[in-house]
């Protein structure tokens, strides 16, 4: 008996210029959902130096791309809240970042409902998505560094 069932949709990602998987199953997509944020948050944790906390706290939109008159990106700038020397609270901060950082948010903005406007909330294929109980729907430092 067949215990596996593939996703309709194939992977797009290429290694060598060959699909990097023949195709995702349903079983293992929550997994890769949570993978996929978690390489987001390295490259924009080791890209940009904004904190942890920084990052948990980026929303749906928070890249601006700064556009020469002949169409050329020259600046991409990150907005979120920044803590370090602030209130519990935080205070509106931005950041210029690389391309990089801007493609890993762009990758983020999807994987979350329309009504969620945090990026890093738990996915909704997670367990504990139904059951978050924290204001921002995140998870904690200590789930991103097992993750």
């Amino acid at each position: 008996m067949d215990t596996d069932f593939p996703l309709t949709h194939s992977a797009r990602g290429q290694l060598e210029g060959r699909p990097w998987l023949p195709c995702i199953s349903y079983y293992e997509a929550g997994r890769m959902e949570r993978l996929l944020q978690v390489s987001c948050w390295i490259v924009i944790a080791y890209l940009s130096g904004v904190r942890d906390s920084e990052i948990k706290h980026l929303k749906r939109g928070c890249v601006n791309v700064h556009r020469a008159p002949d169409g050329r990106v020259y600046r991409y700038r990150l907005h979120s809240l920044a803590f370090k020397g602030e209130e519990a609270h935080g205070a509106a901060a931005t950041w210029i970042v690389t391309a990089p950082v801007a493609r890993a948010v762009a990758v983020l903005e999807p994987l979350q409902p329309n009504e969620e406007p945090y990026l890093f909330a738990k996915p909704p294929s997670s367990p504990s998505h139904r059951q978050r109980q924290d204001q921002h729907h995140v998870p904690g430092s200590s789930t991103t560094i097992k993750d």
